[in-house]
């Protein structure tokens, strides 16, 4: 080969060194109008703009302590991310770097078209919204209406209702005051009264619908002469009184004798002893019958 020929391919491709210097000196501008197909070999579909609206089909992370800050249409600035007033709290905080006005909203919630359905204001008054209620909590107690719960009710919270599972106050028997009740109640239990229990009338079941194997009082004077009045005072109030001994009357009218739930005798039911009365009078009358006849009977043969 020439030295002619070979000087000639050394200028030609010193040429074109300089001419590709050149070209790659110029497209280092951004205004030079170079567009490429790709990026560090990705497609730019495959990054985020931030002139136009996108739909991401990945997962967006962001490092620990990190936020990401909107502005609404105020341009009050928003972040969603750390707590850096307390460190200590998990979870997500949503901040306001602004505070607004007084009633005015940090944070809403609705749906496209319709109103908002879940307001949190800058006072901590929450509200929710429906077309057919409205309600406000203000968790400091002012400006709303606070919502009870198992947690917060009962004595000592303070809740006054209107109601009680739709009953007023007034229609109910209250332990504190004395009272007048203007209805029948029927207990199927045992009623207790600590003190006197005072009515007009007090009617005890007694039909013959609810009874069988009905009989006759058997000696009915030998009952009553095993039973032994007697005077006391009680203890707890040390009022002086008059009745029977419980566990005395049990040994012979064991079913008038009334036992707590440990089976042990507390007292008596003495209305129960009336019946007993009765035909022990009607017992002795008889009795008392059969001597006058018998003193008659003498008089008349001593005359």
């Amino acid at each position: 080969m020439s030295d002619r020929f070979l000087k000639k391919m050394e200028a030609l491709s010193e040429k074109l060194d300089a001419e590709l210097e050149e070209i790659g000196s110029s497209t280092s501008s951004t205004s030079d109008g170079l567009n490429a197909d790709k990026l560090d070999g990705l497609d730019s579909t495959q990054f985020l703009r931030s002139d136009i609206d996108q739909t991401m089909n990945g997962n967006l992370d962001f490092a620990s302590g990190k936020e990401l800050r909107l502005k609404d249409n105020r341009g009050v600035l928003h972040s969603f991310g750390k707590d850096e007033y307390n460190s200590t709290l998990s979870g997500i905080t949503l901040r306001t770097e602004s505070n607004p006005n007084a009633g005015d909203p940090i944070f809403t919630v609705r749906s496209e078209g319709e109103a908002p359905r879940l307001i949190v204001e800058h006072e901590g008054a929450v509200k929710t919204y429906n077309d057919d209620y409205y309600v406000s909590v203000d968790v400091n107690g002012d400006g709303g209406y606070k919502v009870w719960h198992q947690n917060n009710d009962g004595s000592g919270s303070g809740l006054d209702a209107d109601l009680v599972d739709g009953i007023q106050a007034s229609q109910l028997v209250r332990n504190d005051i004395d009272q007048t009740m203007d209805a029948s109640y029927h207990i199927t239990g045992d009623l207790t009264v600590d003190g006197e229990l005072k009515a007009g009338t007090v009617t005890e079941t007694s039909s013959i619908k609810y009874k069988e194997n009905v009989k006759s009082i058997k000696n009915p004077l030998n009952l009553v002469n095993g039973l032994q009045g007697v005077t006391y005072t009680w203890k707890d109030t040390g009022k002086h009184d008059y009745g029977f001994i419980a566990e005395e009357v049990d040994k012979v009218l064991p079913e008038l004798v009334h036992r707590d739930k440990n089976n042990e005798i507390d007292g008596m039911n003495y209305s129960k002893i009336t019946s007993i009365l009765v035909e022990a009078i009607k017992e002795q009358q008889t009795q008392i019958e059969e001597l006058k006849n018998r003193v008659e009977e003498l008089e008349r043969k001593i005359k």
